[in-house]
């Protein structure tokens, strides 16, 4: 798939006025003559000390010479030289990665041949460089590549892009996780919204909670979950290719795999009768267990997971159990909510951010802690999902004009199954394009834009439109 993916990049780099580059850089410049590459002898360089980038020029100078079917497109002009190598230099060697690392780069290939140049601020901007660099490059068979002599200069349009990956509705081993991760370099992607655990299971294994995966999980042996390994393997897999992994665990709904691990924590439900009938609903915020729980859970996923940022979901809270048990319902009388389950899910996810914030880390929610009225911490992310894409538009206006920073899946989601060409109405979705001021759209800047099919914010596994998180 990556060679194909290269071949017909170069095709239209070749015969167009504006090469197909995946995404397309800030500025192109194409120069008309071509420069051969020697892959024996071709190399990447830098002054740089960083490691990081020294394990990424060993990985692009495989992946801009990566085997190849037979040539398909039109001949191209004889080079007029030969490119020796691609010289990398960074402003900085520091390898830490956040929402607001610069990926900026630009690189110049001289008519000369030769060296050619890559600049970029950071080594993550310089990954960024590589991979276009990469795409540029065209196997014409035997041992012949081709770059043209070109001037590129590129930044992102929004520092969040990413896309989301369910692990609960499927198990996804951790080569197919990476693959992904893969996928997301290749198109210049930056996050991996890791929705862990849901509903349907939870193979995140907790070394605080160890009931939670062996109890939880489709299976409990090893193969149907994450260990502290696996998730470190991941992070670090992904960091080496610039993109950063942040976790989402969704409460207090979509919790039901919690319950069997850790008992108590779930609300149990009662018939009309007034009799427990065996299920069991949101988790149970009223009881001291557990928030004890809840700061020592998340305490350990704050360690675990060094991103900034964690995701806490808050999306489509059923209020009927919470509603039908005796004792939630006394504890609401006595705090003043009476009838009220709003106040109660507005309770529980504003303690939530309060304990997350505690932990040094930023909160995310889906939309509803926003649309619930939530006296929401000033620094919690507001996640916009609700399709079609102009209610997301209409919310995106609401969010940024009541102060909040947001993130945009609405539009993306791939469980909207249509005939025709459906990708159309991906491409034309702007995370930009509503009704604010320029300040609202200054806090639009963490929405998600999309550049590739892997931008695409999905969950591949949901059951309807309605499932947010």
């Amino acid at each position: 798939m990556r060679t194909l993916s290269s071949c017909s990049l170069f095709f239209f780099a070749f015969s167009s006025a504006e090469p197909a580059l995946w995404p397309q850089p800030t500025s192109v410049q194409l120069l008309g003559p071509t420069l051969s590459l020697d892959p024996a002898s071709f190399a990447f360089t830098t002054g740089s000390s960083s490691a990081l980038l020294t394990r990424g020029l060993a990985r692009y100078k495989k992946l801009t010479f990566l085997p190849a079917a037979p040539q398909w497109w039109p001949p191209q002009p004889a080079p007029t030289a030969a490119l020796a190598r691609l010289v990398v230099t960074v402003g900085s060697d520091d390898e830490g990665l956040t929402l607001g690392t610069s990926e900026a780069y630009n690189f110049s290939l001289p008519s000369a041949g030769g060296d050619g140049a890559l600049f970029a601020d950071t080594v993550f901007g310089a990954l960024r460089g590589l991979e276009t660099f990469s795409q540029m490059v065209g196997f014409l068979g035997g041992a012949s590549f081709l770059v043209n002599v070109a001037v590129v200069a590129d930044a992102p349009r929004f520092p969040h892009r990413g896309a989301l990956v369910d692990t609960a509705r499927h198990f996804l081993a951790l080569p197919a996780l990476q693959a992904f991760v893969d996928g997301l370099a290749y198109t210049k992607m930056n996050v991996l919204h890791w929705h862990i655990v849901d509903a349907e299971s939870f193979p995140y294994a907790s070394a605080a909670f160890p009931g939670l995966a062996a109890k939880g999980a489709y299976a409990p042996a090893a193969s149907h979950t994450y260990s502290q390994a696996d998730v470190a393997a991941l992070i670090a897999y992904a960091k080496d290719r610039g993109i950063r992994v942040v976790v989402e665990f969704d409460t207090p709904g979509h919790s039901n795999a919690w319950g069997p691990g850790q008992p108590g924590l779930l609300t149990e439900c009662y018939n009309a009768s007034g009799q427990a009938d065996g299920t069991f609903g949101p988790i149970n915020p009223t009881i001291d267990s557990t928030w004890t729980f809840l700061a020592a859970f998340f305490a350990e996923v704050a360690a675990v997971f060094p991103d900034p940022y964690i995701h806490v979901g808050g999306d489509e809270v059923s209020f009927d159990c919470w509603e039908s048990n005796p004792d939630v319902v006394a504890w609401m009388a006595a705090n003043g909510m009476a009838g009220n389950a709003s106040a109660l899910e507005s309770y529980y996810v504003q303690r939530l951010l309060k304990l997350v914030q505690a932990l040094g880390k930023t909160p995310i929610g889906w939309q509803e802690i926003f649309d619930n009225g939530l006296d929401l911490t000033p620094d919690t992310l507001v996640h916009v999902w609700k399709n079609p894409f102009s209610a997301g538009q209409e919310e995106l206006a609401r969010a940024t004009a009541a102060g909040k920073r947001v993130l945009l899946s609405a539009g993306w989601y791939l469980n909207y199954i249509s005939y025709g060409p459906v990708w159309e109405a991906a491409y034309v979705n702007d995370p930009l394009n509503f009704t604010g001021t320029a300040e609202q759209k200054v806090r639009a800047a963490a929405a998600r834009a999309p550049p590739s099919p892997f931008s695409l914010t999905f969950s591949p596994t949901r059951a309807g439109p309605g499932a947010g998180g």
